[in-house]
C-alpha cells in the first residue's frame, strides 16, 4: 500500500506459514465472520499453489464462518459490550421475577437472593440465545424472546433443570443409574443421539 502497510492477504500468508513453522499444527481453523468467506477461499488457494505442506489437504486448514447479530456493528459504532448485555440480562430477569411475586413467595426466595438468581438465569438466556441460532445465519437479539420461560431459551432450560432436581429429591433411588458418569454418557451418545452429535460435529454447529 502507499502507506507501506501490507495487504490483509499478504499478512495472512505470512502468518499461516509462521504458525506452521512455529507450532507444526495438525489443523488450523479460522473462526471469522461469513463476510470474509471469499478472502479465505483466496488465501487457501494461494497457500495451496505455493505447495505448502499444510495447505495440500482441505482438512488441514479451514474457515468456520459465522453470522452477525443484527443491529450490532463495531464499524457502524453500534457495538454493545458483553458486560452491558449481561447486566441488562440480569435486569430483565429481575423484572420477570418481580412480576410474579406469588411464585417467589411460594418458592421462599428472599429479596437478597433474587439478584444472584436473576444473574445466573440472565447469563443462560444470553448463552442459549446465541447457541440456538444457526452459526452461519444472522439473527436479531430480542430481549422478550430470550428471557421467556417457554421455548428453546436459557430460562426454560433452567426451569426444566429445577424440575428434574425436584424429581430427583423425591425419587432419589430411580436416578442412581444416571449418577454414574459412564452410564450417563452412554445414554446421551447412544442410538439416534450418536448420529445427531456426529452430524453437529461435522457441521460445526453448537445447537
Amino acid at each position: 500500500k502507499s502507506d507501506k502497510s501490507g495487504l490483509y492477504i499478504t499478512r495472512d500468508i505470512y502468518t499461516a506459514i509462521t504458525r506452521f513453522n512455529q507450532y507444526h499444527f495438525d489443523k488450523m481453523i479460522y473462526v471469522v465472520g461469513a463476510s470474509q468467506s471469499l478472502h479465505f477461499k483466496q488465501l487457501f488457494k494461494i497457500l495451496e499453489k505455493l505447495n505448502l505442506p499444510f495447505a495440500t489437504h482441505p482438512s488441514k486448514i479451514l474457515h468456520v464462518p459465522f453470522g452477525n447479530v443484527r443491529g450490532i456493528s463495531t464499524r457502524k459504532g453500534t457495538a454493545v459490550f458483553l458486560d452491558d448485555i449481561l447486566n441488562e440480562a440480569t435486569h430483565q430477569m429481575m423484572i420477570v421475577m418481580k412480576s410474579n411475586e406469588g411464585k417467589m413467595k411460594e418458592l421462599n426466595i428472599k429479596e437478597e437472593e433474587m439478584e444472584e438468581i436473576a444473574e445466573r438465569i440472565g447469563i443462560s438466556a444470553v448463552v442459549v440465545s446465541d447457541l440456538c441460532a444457526k452459526r452461519i445465519k444472522d439473527y436479531s437479539f430480542d430481549w422478550k424472546r430470550i428471557t421467556s420461560f417457554e421455548g428453546d431459551t436459557g430460562p426454560a432450560i433452567q426451569y426444566a433443570h429445577a424440575r428434574l432436581c425436584s424429581l430427583e429429591r423425591k425419587v432419589e433411588e430411580k436416578f442412581e443409574f444416571l449418577k454414574n458418569k459412564k452410564n450417563l454418557e452412554n445414554e446421551i451418545f447412544s442410538g439416534k443421539n450418536s448420529n445427531f452429535f456426529e452430524g453437529k460435529l461435522e457441521e460445526k454447529e453448537a445447537e
